[in-house]
């Protein structure tokens, strides 16, 4: 239970690392890039003895093109909203919207525990909409949720027909490339190249915090309950508002840390009693 604990306060940690990371990019969206052909470069020997996820490429083609505009909204999120704002409503509105999708697409049955769970959470996400925040910026946020919840289905289906290891690092890897090509198309090639040059090693430690915090978790829910893993790594809504306050010094940060709180909450709930 220990290793557990420890490994899921460190995946929540990396998390919201690495998206505070391209929060304070002077470039977001080739800082948002360059994190995944960085993470499908430092896992491609796992993949190697894995072997691609046979009997998963449909739901690894529409993950991919989920996860390209995911990458795209999260950027605009980040541009247009405080952080404390965006990524407590991307991940908590991530929750929900895949809960419900669950529900109506997958067949998944829910508790009334669940069901109270996923309104605390939207109280959370209320609580966020205070005079002053950016209405531009929550809608990104709401959008970047949308994109999390709609992969988040995807993914489940797609790693349950293949292996969840080689799924998750061949998502990396097409995504790489998918959005890339989107920014070639943008006029943004030569900035991407410049960027890799001069920020190589920031990617390579975004790239790992990213799939990293995955793994930890996939590790640590072979030696603990679902529920109390996924309970400590959400606690990274939490550690995003304090970063926020920190070391952004972003205004309404204090408020939003009780409501991340609350969202952290009933997020917790959410998979402890679906």
């Amino acid at each position: 239970m220990l290793l557990a604990t420890v490994f899921a306060l460190t995946s929540a940690v990396l998390h919201a690392a690495w998206n505070m990371a391209v929060k304070q990019s002077g470039d977001r969206f080739v800082d948002m890039w360059a994190l995944y052909p960085a993470a499908g470069l430092l896992f491609l020997p796992v993949l190697v003895f894995t072997g691609p996820p046979a009997g998963a490429y449909p739901w690894l083609a529409a993950s991919t093109v989920i996860h390209t505009l995911y990458a795209i909204v999260l950027v605009r999120a980040y541009d247009t909203g405080d952080f404390t704002l965006a990524y407590p409503i991307a991940r908590g509105g991530g929750a929900v919207v895949a809960s419900i999708g669950g529900i109506l697409v997958l067949g998944d049955d829910v508790s009334p525990g669940a069901a109270v769970a996923m309104i605390i959470v939207g109280l959370g996400l209320m609580s966020l909409a205070r005079p002053g925040a950016s209405r531009v910026g929550m809608v990104w946020a709401l959008l970047t949720a949308a994109l999390i919840g709609t992969y988040s289905m995807i993914d489940a289906s797609g790693a349950r027909r293949s292996g969840g290891v080689s799924y998750g690092i061949s998502i990396a890897m097409t995504t790489a490339a998918s959005l890339g090509i989107v920014g070639v198309a943008a006029g943004r090639g030569q900035a991407m190249l410049d960027g890799v040059r001069a920020r190589w090693r920031r990617h390579l430690v975004t790239g790992a915090c990213s799939v990293g915090a995955y793994t930890l978790v996939l590790v640590a829910v072979r030696h603990a309950p679902l529920g109390y893993v996924t309970m400590l790594r959400e606690s990274s809504v939490v550690l995003a508002a304090f970063g926020g306050w920190l070391m952004l010094r972003e205004p309404f940060a204090v408020p939003r840390i009780a409501s991340a709180g609350v969202i952290a909450c009933g997020m917790a709930l959410l998979v402890a009693l679906r």
